[in-house]
């Protein structure tokens, strides 16, 4: 698509459009509204349960895994405009993601 449409004498450019979703103001929105999602998925985590067996499993291949959140919040720009995706950021969130489908389910 063409960066600028001419319409009759008007003319316009995406530029300003562009310019306000990737600026400041909708980072942040983003970056709260990404960040809050992360701390709910978390939050369900927690009250998930992993079998032990794996769990074990998961501390010997992954020493740690447990200790951190298993998701993760980030913020991205691309180029005409601002998102935030929330994704697994441990082996623990990957295995919490497939059996408890956590993420489907933030919204």
């Amino acid at each position: 698509m063409a960066d600028k449409i001419k319409f009759g004498r008007f003319v316009h450019s995406d530029a300003g459009v562009i310019a306000v979703t990737k600026g400041a103001g909708v980072r942040t929105l983003v970056a709260v509204e990404t960040a809050r999602l992360a701390a709910k998925a978390n939050a369900a985590a927690a009250s998930h349960h992993v079998p032990s067996g794996y769990r074990r499993s998961l501390e010997k291949k992954y020493p740690g895994t447990f200790d951190s959140a298993p998701y993760v919040g980030v913020v991205k720009s691309g180029s005409f405009d601002t998102l935030g995706v929330v994704r697994a950021a441990t082996p623990a969130g990957a295995f919490d993601q497939n059996r408890n489908h956590t993420l489907d389910h933030l919204l």
